[in-house]
C-alpha cells in the first residue's frame, strides 16, 4: 500500500470511530426519558417506536458487522451489540409502565418487528450468496437507518395537536441529526454510491425537521411568556 493510500485509510478509520461515538451517544439519548418515566412511573406522553425500530436496526447492523470487512467488524458488532441491549431495555422499561390498554399494541409492535428481523437474518444468511451478503445487508442496514432516524416523529401528530415537544426529547432529535449528516458528509468525502449518499440526506432531512419542531414549538405548553397570558389559558386547557 502507498502511503497516500495508507494516509487515507487512517483518515477513514477516524471518521469511522467518531461516527460510531455519536451513533452511541444517539442509543444513549433515551436515558433522560427512561428516568422520567421511572420517576412519574407512566410512560404518558412517549411512544414505544423509537425503541422498536432502533432495536431492529442495531441487530441488523450486527448481521452487517459479521459479514463485513473484518477490520470494522469489531466496532460495528460491540457498538450495535450495546445499543440492541440499551433498546431492548428501554423498551422492556417503556412496557412495565405503559397503561394496560396500550399494552396489547405495543407488544404487537414488538412481536412484528421480531419477525421482520427474522425474515431478513434468514434472507441473509441462507438465502443471499457470501460474497454478496455484507453489500446486501449494508443496503438493508441504510433503509432501517432511515427508518430509526424517523421512528420519533411517530409522535408529529400529538407535537402538533398539543403544540409541545414534550414527547420529542431534544438531545435524541439532535444527535439524530448529528449523526445522519456526520453520515452523509463521510458518503460524499468518500464518494459513495449515490444511493447511499440519498439514503444519508433523508436521514439528515428527518434530523432538521425535528429540530425545526423544537423551533416552533415549546417544550411545556403551560410555560409560555408572561406577555402572553391568553395563549397560556389556551395550552393548558387543550
Amino acid at each position: 500500500m502507498r502511503p497516500f493510500d495508507s494516509i487515507l485509510e487512517a483518515k477513514k478509520a477516524i471518521w469511522v470511530a467518531f461516527g460510531n461515538i455519536f451513533r452511541m451517544g444517539l442509543f444513549l439519548s433515551p436515558l433522560y426519558t427512561i428516568k422520567t418515566i421511572l420517576e412519574n412511573g407512566h410512560t404518558v406522553p412517549y411512544s414505544a417506536f423509537t425503541y422498536i425500530v432502533s432495536f431492529l436496526n442495531c441487530v441488523v447492523w450486527m448481521v452487517y458487522g459479521l459479514t463485513s470487512d473484518p477490520n470494522n467488524k469489531d466496532l460495528v458488532t460491540y457498538i450495535n451489540g450495546a445499543g440492541a441491549a440499551l433498546h431492548l431495555m428501554y423498551f422492556l422499561i417503556h412496557y412495565a409502565h405503559c397503561p394496560k390498554k396500550e399494552k396489547r399494541r405495543v407488544l404487537k409492535m414488538k412481536l412484528l418487528s421480531l419477525t421482520i428481523l427474522g425474515l431478513i437474518i434468514v434472507f441473509a444468511i441462507y438465502l443471499v450468496p457470501k460474497d454478496q451478503r455484507a453489500t446486501t445487508v449494508g443496503w438493508i442496514c441504510g433503509v432501517l437507518n432511515i427508518l430509526m432516524y424517523a421512528a420519533p416523529l411517530s409522535v408529529l401528530e400529538q407535537v402538533i395537536t398539543t403544540q409541545s415537544v414534550t414527547s420529542l426529547p431534544f438531545l435524541q432529535s439532535f444527535l439524530t441529526l448529528v449523526n445522519s449528516a456526520l453520515w452523509l458528509l463521510y458518503s460524499v468525502v468518500n464518494k459513495d454510491a449515490p444511493l447511499n449518499k440519498v439514503l444519508n440526506g433523508i436521514g439528515a432531512t428527518f434530523g432538521v425537521i425535528q429540530l425545526l419542531l423544537h423551533a416552533i414549538y415549546p417544550d411545556d405548553p403551560s410555560r409560555t411568556e408572561d406577555d402572553e397570558p391568553e395563549a397560556t389559558m389556551e395550552h393548558m386547557t387543550a
